[in-house]
């Protein structure tokens, strides 16, 4: 299947997934107060924070190694990491008990270890699942990644706005997120059954030290891109409130189309680029490398003008105006968005220089730590969200600059700069022309300002890019070939 349909394909099934997701975080705005809200999100700050230590690397491995085995070995490498992810996760489980007060300050009557308790079964049904989608990619499914990847969503959303919407209380709504993770669990493990039916398993020692090698120092990394990410919201958990800590979380929150993109790039680009480096054909790589970047770009540049111009109306429509403060958190945060282009870490995993990611991981914490500390004396908790912003160019630069020493190329030569800028003034003339429409709909509400300038935006701009810019063939291409493609189909 052509890299660009299939792009479409895992993008369309992932931005419904996390579409469903988004829904639940604007539901439980309305439902919960703010310090409900808070203490929800502190739940998933532990969990978040401290599961990459328990996935040790290996979902990441699988999309490292699956490429080259044989069926045989395809079982043995799936069913050993979803076993050693299932004891992981009971780890997990037992460690969130322990040491849940210790980590979390306790800012209500009812403490965070409390919810903690009744989320105990979802690391155990959560974590071996957690591959799953890039595994079908691998394995050349795209429907069934689709299929899949909205089915769990779906299941999670349930599990969430049930229990909350007849008010029940968050102790039983993490309850029934634990459930519907075993569930989810099942299903998978069905579907996996079944698809190496037939095929023996026998548990490879050789193949799983090959994978902790790769994985052990891949999963460094991820704890410490997991801190740098979320060390924000570690230091407004100790420094404010938890009324705080959920403004700052609403403003704090990632737009799906984000995740969505990135996710599919790195399932997509890094078995093909272990490929090409097998086969020595780093200018084929660099090309392939390029083209995503110009791709993604014209979606995320356009994106990131429209929401730093509109971040206040945006925010309201999402949370509500309990959340008024949020935008200005948003409109900080927004500024990491035009690096998103790219997935500099996947070019160095790809190499296999999984401990360079390591050693930039590193610096960067040590930095961001103490920006954060200085900035949220200096600014309040709006530091918080500078330091971000700061400590996430710099560790991009560095990855990006040993990209190009892996590639034997300057770091210039790294990005199709004509391109973006070409991408980044395009997206900027819509915004010039819907500025009168802006101050026409200044006394209205603030859903029919958005859901206006927002037509009015994508229509000026869609139509720009495919009139006149030079990636109008590009885009034609793709989307033509999708509509084609299921005409087929059908």
């Amino acid at each position: 299947m052509n890299r660009s349909i299939l792009s479409v394909i895992l993008i369309i099934g992932r931005g419904l997934a996390l579409t469903l997701n988004l829904l639940t975080v604007v539901i439980l705005a309305r439902l919960l107060s703010v310090a409900e809200y808070g203490l929800y999100q502190q739940v998933w700050l532990f969990y978040l924070l401290f599961s990459p230590i328990f996935q040790a690397g290996l979902p990441a491995s699988i999309i490292y190694f699956l490429p080259n085995f044989s069926s045989t070995d395809r079982k043995s490498i799936v069913f050993q990491t979803m076993l050693l992810l299932m004891a992981f996760g009971a780890l997990l489980s037992l460690a969130s008990v322990m040491l849940s007060d210790f980590v979390l300050a306790d800012y209500s009557e009812e403490a965070v270890g409390d919810y903690l308790y009744s989320f105990l079964l979802y690391p155990i049904f959560s974590l071996p699942i957690i591959f799953f989608d890039s595994l079908l990619i691998v394995l050349k499914k795209a429907k069934q990644a689709v299929f899949f990847t909205i089915y769990l969503a779906l299941i999670h959303f349930v599990s969430i706005i049930i229990p909350t919407y007849l008010g029940l209380g968050l102790s039983t709504t993490f309850f029934c997120i634990s459930i519907g993770a075993a569930l989810n669990f099942i299903v998978v493990l069905i579907y996996l059954l079944w698809e190496f039916k037939g095929v023996m398993f026998r548990w490879s020692l050789p193949i799983l030290r090959n994978q902790l090698q790769y994985s052990i120092p891949l999963a460094l990394s991820s704890i410490i891109g997991t801190l740098n990410r979320k060390i924000d919201f570690v230091m407004i958990s100790f420094f404010f409130s938890v009324e705080v800590f959920a403004v700052y979380s609403a403003g704090a929150f990632e737009i799906p189309i984000v995740g969505v993109v990135m996710g599919v790039i790195i399932s997509i680009t890094v078995p093909e680029f272990v490929r090409l480096l097998r086969d020595d054909k780093k200018q084929e790589l660099l090309r392939i490398w390029k083209s995503s970047i110009t791709k993604v770009s014209l979606i995320f540049f356009p994106l990131f003008i429209f929401l730093f111009v509109n971040a206040k109306d945006f925010i309201e429509v999402l949370f509500t105006s309990k959340f008024q403060n949020s935008h200005l958190i948003f409109s900080i945060l927004i500024f990491t968005l035009p690096l998103r282009i790219a997935n500099y870490g996947s070019l160095l995993q790809s190499f296999g220089k999984t401990k360079l990611i390591f050693r930039y991981s590193i610096m960067t914490l040590v930095m961001n730590v103490i920006l954060n500390y200085i900035f949220i004396k200096t600014f309040g908790f709006y530091g918080a969200a500078v330091s971000t912003v700061v400590s996430m160019y710099f560790m991009n630069i560095l990855q990006l600059r040993a990209g190009g020493r892996l590639l034997g190329i300057r770091i210039t030569e790294m990005m199709p700069f004509k391109n973006l800028g070409i991408v980044l003034l395009y997206s900027f003339v819509p915004f010039v022309l819907t500025l009168p429409v802006s101050s026409l709909l200044s006394e209205y509400a603030a859903t029919v300002r958005i859901t206006v300038i927002a037509v009015l935006y994508g229509t000026i701009y869609f139509a720009l890019m495919v009139g006149l810019s030079p990636f109008k063939m590009d885009i034609r291409e793709v989307v033509w070939s999708f509509v084609n493609r299921n005409k087929t189909s059908s």
